[in-house]
């Protein structure tokens, strides 16, 4: 149960973090239905014959043979419904909001052969919209495979490196950490092909731990197969099957902090340790326009940085203004102004107005370079270790940095902020 000191510390800080938030994009609607389920061999039973379990979803339960993973799906009138509102998360490798459910049934490399058959209502597929028919390991990585149904514009297509318009592919991807590359293949459909349900099959060769992919767009009249096949249980050696459905935002949502952050990188470390005992590392570039901010000076002004995981763990730091061994806790903290170049250290590991001790939560040291005549930017660079990453769940990977002070009302007056997307790597979480 959370205490309620507990609590009255996450509220203040997200209250400090209000002003750097990026603003949220409207919640997105996007729904797709199965409406049959088939599965032969391995862990649903023997290869062959009767299909071992045959699910047509007509008892309004997602119970017992799937159980929801994200975000919202309901069972009624003959299909299982995957729809809004769902989740932001990178879970077949794109960032998306999505719903899905999972098999409550385990498949295993060294369990037997097997088939498994979606088939899903071909009511036609919104704009960057998909859903998706997976295979998804957790241990000792995260691996994905299977089929994904899209519809995206060009910008959108470009981005994510599909087709557009309406396309079908088979992909294996990891997408948290990368040990090996992606691999995918995708072929466009012609809408006005679509006759009846779209059926998405694989079938599983445990002997040469191949899978085949094919799909029917007549109701399973008639099946293509243009996908090479792919090894599968490739790092994870078991996977829950996935049904989902995304939608995959066109572009990304305007941030709460009005310049630009490009490039930006964040480095969370050492995720796994204790609090206390993490570390962060984060730099970029504010874009800037001319005479923006009208006034900047560190040494007077002080400067604010935040940084955000995806995994709802937040970095604040709120850095005073002071010269080196008088605005600080001690000789060693403090602005010290080198050309362009504005440097605070600390190493006292605390900050004023209280010094508490460790109320520095681990900074030691930031950096802003004023490049705005020369490139147009100000370059900005943070180190911190032995942090305590705060929770904060329900907000976005991002980085803000507020520069040039604060209005009457305690605003800033130049803030800049950039949403991220982090890949994990052990204890590690990099975010550009």
């Amino acid at each position: 149960m959370t205490g309620r000191r507990h609590r009255e510390g996450l509220a203040v800080l997200v209250a400090l973090l209000l002003p750097f938030l990026p603003t949220a994009a409207p919640a997105l609607t996007f729904s797709s239905a199965v409406e049959r389920f088939e599965a032969d061999g391995n862990g649903y039973g023997s290869v062959g014959g009767a299909f071992d379990l045959v699910d047509e979803f007509d008892d309004d339960d997602i119970e017992p043979n799937w159980e929801i993973l994200l975000g919202t799906a309901v069972e009624s009138g003959g299909k299982l419904t995957l729809r809004d509102p769902g989740v932001v998360a990178p879970l077949v490798g794109l960032p998306q909001e999505i719903s899905t459910v999972e098999s409550t049934v385990e498949l295993a490399n060294g369990g037997g052969d097997f088939t498994i058959t979606s088939y899903w209502d071909p009511t036609p597929l919104a704009l960057n919209r998909q859903f998706f028919f997976q295979l998804y390991g957790v241990s000792p990585v995260i691996e994905a495979s299977g089929f994904t149904v899209n519809n995206f514009d060009a910008e959108t297509a470009a981005d994510v490196g599909v087709p557009a318009g309406y396309s079908i592919g088979v992909e294996r991807i990891f997408p948290f950490g990368n040990p090996e590359p992606p691999v995918a293949h995708y072929v466009s459909i012609d809408p006005l092909s679509i006759t009846g349900q779209i059926v998405l099959r694989m079938t599983f060769d445990d002997t040469t731990d191949l899978a085949t992919y094919s799909f029917s767009l007549d109701g399973g009249l008639t099946f293509q197969s243009p996908f090479p096949s792919l090894q599968v249980f490739k790092l994870s050696p078991d996977a829950e099957i996935l049904l989902g459905a995304a939608a995959v935002p066109s572009s990304a949502p305007p941030p709460g902090c009005e310049v630009v952050i490009d490039p930006a990188r964040v480095r969370f470390q050492k995720l796994s340790s204790p609090d206390g005992e993490q570390n962060v590392r984060m730099r970029g570039n504010l874009r800037l326009g001319p005479g923006v901010p009208p006034v900047f000076d560190p040494l007077t002004q002080g400067a604010s940085f935040v940084a955000s995981s995806t995994i709802g763990k937040t970095a604040l730091f709120q850095i005073p203004p002071g010269a080196l061994g008088i605005g600080g806790c001690g000789p060693g903290d403090g602005w010290k102004v080198r050309g362009r170049t504005h440097t605070y250290t600390n190493k006292s590991g605390a900050l004023p107005p209280t010094c508490d001790s460790f109320s520095a939560n681990g900074l030691r040291k930031a950096q802003l370079r004023d490049d705005r005549v020369q490139h147009g930017w100000i370059r900005f660079a943070v180190v911190a270790k032995q942090t305590a990453l705060q929770p904060v769940p329900g907000i976005p990977a991002f980085v803000a940095v507020q520069i040039g002070g604060q209005d009457m009302e305690g605003n800033p007056i130049t803030c800049g902020s950039r949403l991220l997307t982090c890949i994990n790597n052990v204890n590690t979480q990099n975010c550009r």
